[in-house]
Parts: structure tokens; C-alpha cells; sequence
């Protein structure tokens, strides 16, 4: 356990069972997660994790997306204007984005990442126009809502030519999440290209609260201390994370509890306790939480449009639990095997929920878990499907398969 984080596990059941989660199989945890911060935005890994290295996912524009947008990990925002992938003007590979202005000034990309409070990160890329207007830029800061560079910010390119612009940049104190904005020149018709997106510095598996709909401190299993999630989510993903967690074999664990009753009937929105999900296709995730179903939980593992979802489910009887559970998932490629674990105190025992060889247990390959739809509590950042109630301990191995005896150390029972 970091040392600096000790005075934040809460003592008996908290620190007992910290340790029990460190003392099982450390060397593959990826992290663990209390959920025992008190202030700030910062949701601590109980794993002493960091790293220098990219930053920016998919930077290249070589990867198209598998759902509503083009590219992989982009959002994108055309408005009057057009976006577009570009095979021929290309700086590095075989793809660069193209942007053209409409008759308003709305049309640019963006992409959040993870940073870490005071450190420098150094930004570099390659833009091309078409002789009039430079292209523009702006760095955000998500988690207060200000900006480190000013949106519109000119990159001093208006050349038809390739050119590489460069810079630093630090992380503000207040600062966990931002969001680099790549936007066409001012004035209408204008058009520009971009290739080889680049930031880099120090990277961590401490997650980041969203900078609304999460209260800190409030009581966790057994009394004890852990955040409130009504409408938030912390986000994990990052090239780092992704070189830790293993898309063909892992295991994982959460605690929630339900905000009232009635929620085990709102069928609305499945409600993620844990979400794992590659950057390049939104049909690759592996996922537990509550399902579409009156009191039901569902376990999910995906790995690719159009083969199986590999749903699972346990229903509460007669009705879902007001208390806390806990669920636990375990995955394998190449046995093939998932196996799901549920346990509520006081109401569900411990057990095995499943043992399935799983349809269509292919490996995502080269899409690994880096997209900042990676999350606890939630199924992507900033929004969607958020857990609403409360959650505490989550914790994570890669490329390991916890025994049920592990699985059920792990889970507290």
C-alpha cells in the first residue's frame, strides 16, 4: 500500500480488508481503488503506479471508429461544417483528419485524458492548411472548466504545407482531466489537416472524479468510509492503464449499493459498476452492474460488432438489496471460461453465480482497454449509464484468472 495513503483506508473492516485485496496475487493487480478520498478529484489506486508516455490515444487518426464517430477515441462536432478522413494529405502513416469550416465557427474535435496536478506535459503535432486562415488549437481544463490554452489559439500555419508545431504546457493544481480541441482556421470555407497528435508526460491508475455529481466521504461497507456516485464517474483510461489490464484474461471486483429501492426498477439505463472498454470499438468492453431487468445484476464481455454480448445475470429474490454487495468477474480467452461472484451481507451468500465457456471469446488484439470510457462507476466518461447510489472498493488484475477461494478473499466474505 502507497504509505501516503494509509490515513486513507478506514481502520478495521477497511484496513483489514485492504490488505486482504494487496496480499492476493499482487503482482498482476492493476489497482485498487477505496473510494476513501475525502476531498479533491483525485480517486487514489491503493498501487503506487506512474509512468512517462503518451498521453493522446489514437493521435494518428489510423484507427475508425466502430460507433457514431470517425475516429477512435475522438469526439467530434462537424456543425456546419465538415469532418472527414483524409488518405492522401498525410504527415505519418496512411491517415490524417480533415476539417472545413462552414458558415459558423463550430467545427472542431476534441479528446479528454488523464493528467497529473503540476506536471509538465509537452504537446506537439503537424497541421496543414490551405493558404488562408491558420489552424487552431485550445487545452482545456475538465475538471474546473477553465481553460490552460485559450480555444481559437492559432498555430501560426496558414501554409498548404505541413508544419510541426510544438510547445509545454503544466497541469494545473486543480487539474485531472483535460480536453485537447483541434478546430479549422476562422472564416468560412476554410480547411485544414492534422496528423500526429502528441502529448506526453507523467501518467498514473489513480482515477479522476468528474468535477460534478460525486460527494466524497460519505459512509461505506460496514460504516465505514466511501464516495458517493450519483452522477459521476472516475475516470481510469489512459495508454497506461492499458499497458497493465489484459483484455484476454483479468479479474475484477466492486462494491455498490443502490441509492433507493425503486432503482432496481428503473429500467431505463443499465447502472456500471465497472467498465473496461477499448478505445477503438464500442463493441469491445467487458462490464457488471444492473441490468434493464426488475432486481436483476448483469455481468458482460464483448469483443467486437456483431458477435455475442456474453450476457450473464443473478436476480435478487423477492427483491434488490438496499445494503451492499459485491460483484465479482473473472475472464479467459483461452480456456474459454467467465465466471461471475456475487455476495450481499446479510442477504446473498457468497457464491459462484456462473461458469460459462462464453460465445465468440475472441481477443481484441491490438484494441487494448486505453479509451477513457474505461471506468468505475459508470460506462464512459464524462457521462452515461453512471452508477447511481454508492460504490466503494474496486480493484483489478490483468492476465490473471483469481481462484473462487481468491475470488472470495478478494470479495470480503
Amino acid at each position: 500500500m502507497r504509505p501516503e495513503l494509509e490515513t486513507l483506508v478506514p481502520v478495521l473492516f477497511g484496513k483489514t480488508y485492504a490488505k486482504k485485496i494487496l496480499g492476493t496475487q499482487f503482482s498482476s493487480l492493476v489497482g485498487v481503488w477505496p473510494y476513501s478520498d475525502l476531498t479533491g478529484h483525485r480517486c487514489n489506486n491503493l498501487i503506487s503506479a506512474e509512468a512517462s508516455g503518451e498521453v493522446v490515444v489514437n493521435g494518428g487518426f489510423e484507427v475508425l471508429s466502430g460507433g457514431g464517430e470517425i475516429f477512435g477515441e475522438w469526439n467530434e462536432r462537424a456543425g456546419t461544417g465538415a469532418i472527414a478522413a483524409e488518405a492522401v494529405v498525410v504527415h505519418g502513416g496512411a491517415a490524417s483528419i480533415k476539417l472545413t469550416r462552414g458558415a459558423d465557427d463550430n467545427t472542431w474535435i476534441w479528446q479528454y485524458m488523464r493528467v497529473e496536478p503540476g506536471e509538465t506535459y509537452t504537446i506537439s503535432f503537424w497541421s496543414y492548411a490551405n493558404g488562408g486562415a491558420a489552424s487552431r488549437y485550445g487545452i482545456k481544463n475538465d475538471t474546473a472548466g477553465n481553460w490552460i490554452t485559450a480555444l481559437a489559439t492559432s498555430t501560426g500555419n496558414a501554409g498548404a504545407a505541413w508544419a510541426e508545431f510544438t510547445d509545454t504546457f503544466v497541469a494545473p493544481a486543480d487539474c485531472m482531466v483535460i480536453m485537447l480541441y483541434l478546430q479549422t482556421p476562422a472564416g468560412a470555407g476554410e480547411l485544414c489537416y492534422w496528423d500526429d497528435i502528441s502529448i506526453t508526460g507523467l501518467q498514473t491508475i489513480d482515477g479522476a472524479y468528474p468535477n460534478s455529481g460525486v460527494t466524497l466521504g460519505e459512509p461505506g461497507i460496514f460504516g465505514k468510509t466511501s464516495a458517493a456516485l450519483s452522477s459521476g464517474s472516475a475516470m481510469l483510461g489512459s495508454n497506461y492503464f492499458a499497458t497493465k489490464t489484459d483484455s484476454a484474461e483479468g479479474s475484477a471486483i466492486a462494491w455498490g449499493k443502490v441509492d433507493a429501492a425503486g432503482r432496481w426498477t428503473d429500467l431505463a439505463e443499465l447502472r456500471y459498476l465497472f467498465h473496461l472498454k477499448t478505445y477503438a470499438d464500442p463493441n469491445k468492453y467487458i462490464v457488471f452492474g444492473k441490468n434493464t431487468v426488475n432486481h436483476q445484476l448483469m455481468w458482460r464481455r464483448k469483443a467486437g460488432v456483431g458477435l455475442s454480448t456474453n450476457e450473464l445475470t443473478y436476480t435478487f429474490n423477492p427483491t434488490g438489496t438496499t445494503g451492499w454487495f459485491c460483484m465479482g468477474y473473472s475472464w479467459s480467452i483461452s480456456t474459454p471460461r467467465l465466471k461471475g461472484y456475487v455476495y450481499a451481507p446479510g442477504m446473498v451468500a457468497w457464491h459462484r453465480v456462473f461458469s460459462d465457456a462464453g460465445a465468440n471469446m475472441d481477443d481484441y488484439g491490438t484494441d487494448t482497454m486505453s479509451g477513457i470510457g474505461t471506468c468505475l462507476g459508470a460506462g464512459g466518461y464524462p457521462t452515461g449509464q453512471d452508477w447511481i447510489g454508492w460504490a466503494s472498493y474496486a480493484a483489478c488484475w490483468g492476465g490473471l484468472t483469481l481462484s473462487e477461494a481468491e475470488m472470495q478473499k478478494v470479495m470480503g466474505a
